[in-house]
């Protein structure tokens, strides 16, 4: 869980997770000490407006980006499945606000800190207007904490959840020389959440495994027969 969390905390999606840790003073303390650091680093870098210029790009970088296939966040998806720009919007604010009725739930209910940390690292892609497929980092912390702690009836959707952040699911259309490598890598994701926590691997565990690898064959299919451009290249 410790590495699952170091991965996270290599970028800056980790901002909302971090905020399940308010509650804790250290936590805090620790919070505003590196914000102070990171803004004094930028000012000696950039000059003392530069966070005012950053915002602004980001802003830019996202509207030109908020529609594009290499967007993994709900009003891309559902632009892709065809919706209009409103109406992928509004999908995106519900989920957002579902995402953070959950995130609320999981603050109260939830007294271990890693345990709070790592639902809201899964739940932050919902709540994102930009969100690429190695940002899905950003769900390992959970992944390391379903694979040890989740009960064993939930043990095969904790399982088919990993399989869904472990496969770069574009790249397979992006990149159809290494679809091989993509299954591999899918194929190991597998053994280490199985051998993170040693068992039998139950009839369920069987159908879920199952399930992934048609979907994945089904994907490679289409991936093969649909090719997808490599950014910046036509990618609406």
């Amino acid at each position: 869980a410790t590495f699952g969390s170091i991965l996270a905390f290599a970028q800056p999606n980790v901002l909302p997770a971090l905020l399940s840790q308010l509650s804790r003073k250290r936590a805090l303390v620790a919070m505003a000490i590196a914000a102070i650091i990171t803004y004094l680093a930028g000012a000696a870098a950039a000059g003392w407006n530069w966070m005012g210029a950053y915002a602004a790009l980001l802003v830019a970088h996202g509207a030109a980006e908020r529609f594009s296939a290499i967007q993994i966040t709900p009003a891309a998806i559902a632009y892709g499945f065809g919706a209009p720009p409103a109406i992928a919007i509004t999908i995106a604010i519900l989920c957002a606000s579902v995402a953070i009725v959950f995130a609320i739930a999981i603050a109260r209910r939830t007294r271990d800190a890693f345990a709070r940390f790592a639902g809201f690292a899964a739940l932050t892609p919902f709540v994102s207007s930009f969100w690429h497929e190695h940002d899905l980092v950003m769900a390992f912390p959970a992944v390391m904490w379903c694979a040890v702690r989740v009960t064993p009836r939930m043990r095969a959707p904790a399982l088919i959840g990993t399989s869904f952040v472990a496969v770069d699911w574009l790249g397979l259309a992006q990149r159809p020389g290494g679809i091989v490598q993509s299954g591999l890598l899918a194929v190991t994701a597998w053994c280490a959440f199985l051998a993170l926590r040693p068992g039998a691997i139950t009839p369920a565990i069987g159908a879920a495994s199952g399930a992934i690898a048609a979907i994945f064959a089904g994907s490679v299919v289409l991936a093969v027969a649909h090719p997808a451009p490599v950014w910046p290249a036509a990618m609406h």
